[in-house]
């Protein structure tokens, strides 16, 4: 049997909780809410726009600490997280 060491570029899709204020711009007919949930789907919605102020980053994976999201990383990856792998670096070691 032998080990092998490998480096593996990798992104790794995590959940991540965010903080963020907007700025909407909407008629006075039109329903705020439904017009940020569309937003947050990716759909444009032609009574609203919705602009990007501030972003802060609240949590990864659950760990909410800054020094704990690599923590929640790992955890993803030893978990069933989504790894889509852009390089391997194989040493072989006897």
């Amino acid at each position: 049997m032998r080990k092998v060491y490998a480096t593996v570029d990798a992104t790794v899709l995590v959940p991540v909780s965010v903080k963020v204020e907007t700025i909407i711009a909407a008629n006075d007919r039109t329903d705020i809410h439904k017009a940020v949930r569309k937003w947050a789907k990716g759909q444009l919605r032609g009574e609203a726009d919705v602009e990007i102020n501030d972003m802060t980053v609240v949590n990864v994976n659950g760990c909410e600490d800054r020094g704990d999201w690599e923590c929640g990383i790992r955890e993803a990856l030893e978990g069933n997280a989504q790894v889509t792998v852009h390089n391997v670096e194989i040493t072989d070691s006897k």
